[in-house]
């Protein structure tokens, strides 16, 4: 139920917006006037800003990284373990990606892992990343181990053997 206003309260109120109204009027008159005779207003003044804006940009820029790179390392603290174990097994990242995917863990931007993700907590950690799966294979000619990389899986012969072959 919405209380009636009194007579008195009335009055007072219209008294009041154009109080406002006048006061308002009188200010934007002035600065007009001021505007007229050629006068800066504000912060456009020459060298109000000078030096200020780009200072407090660097310290907030740092600032900023600080806390991420804080929040970060937090984030990951329980999966670095696991990628630190599988990183000395030699599995590529984009393995490394999908066996986190699979644990249930999540990007600090709630997205699930890629490649570039788990190359990023590596730097975060001061690593380099493992770019490819070094693994061994049996030689179908000699029968002897050798390693390969990812990149030559497709031959399954050694190179001594792929050079005699030739």
């Amino acid at each position: 139920m919405q209380r009636k206003l009194t007579m008195l309260e009335l009055l007072r109120e219209e008294l009041t917006k154009e109080e406002q109204d006048k006061r308002s009027k009188a200010i934007k008159a002035g600065l007009e006037k001021a505007r007229e005779q050629g006068k800066i207003l504000g912060a456009a003044h020459p060298g109000h800003w000078k030096g200020r804006r780009e200072r407090g940009f660097r310290k907030a820029a740092k600032a900023s990284a600080i806390a991420r790179t804080n929040r970060a390392r937090e984030h990951y603290k329980v999966m670095i373990e696991l990628i630190v174990k599988w990183q000395a097994q030699g599995i590529i990242l984009e393995i490394i990606a999908d066996r986190l995917n699979r644990q249930g863990f999540l990007t600090l931007g709630g997205c699930p892992f890629t490649q570039p993700a788990v190359s990023s907590v590596f730097r975060l950690m001061g690593r380099k990343p493992v770019r490819f799966l070094r693994i061994r294979r049996i030689c179908v000619k000699c029968h002897e181990s050798y390693r390969v990389s990812r990149k030559k899986w497709v031959s399954k012969r050694c190179p001594s053997c792929r050079e005699e072959g030739k």
